[in-house]
């Protein structure tokens, strides 16, 4: 279809919770050394919540991108120490980032 794009984007690490002016910097660093963006937003009724998006390359080329940052947020956040999160909050945001990472195909179940 002309001047239609029909690429989706490929979101990946998923995070619920508010962040720091620093942390927020952090990662839009982060996503443009990969290619990415990162988007940080308080969605009414759900509170604070990012996560990060780049071109639908499929494999490797998303994973690939995925780890990398996760790499780099790892790196940083020996920095920040994570807050503790409970074993089940940590199950819920799991389901959640799987649900992200297949392109939210069975969202709303």
């Amino acid at each position: 279809m002309k001047g239609v794009l029909a690429m989706r984007s490929f979101l990946f690490g998923y995070h619920r919770g508010a962040l720091t002016a620093s942390q927020i910097r952090q990662r839009e660093a982060i996503a443009r050394r990969h290619d990415a963006v990162f988007v940080y937003a308080d969605m009414p009724g759900e509170g604070f919540q990012s996560w990060f998006a780049g071109e639908n390359l499929g494999e490797p080329f998303n994973s690939s991108t995925a780890r990398g940052v996760e790499a780099d947020l790892l790196e940083t956040s020996r920095e920040d120490a994570p807050p503790t999160r409970s074993p089940a909050m940590a199950a819920h945001i799991r389901a959640i980032e799987n649900k992200v990472m297949r392109g939210c195909d069975g969202c709303g179940e």
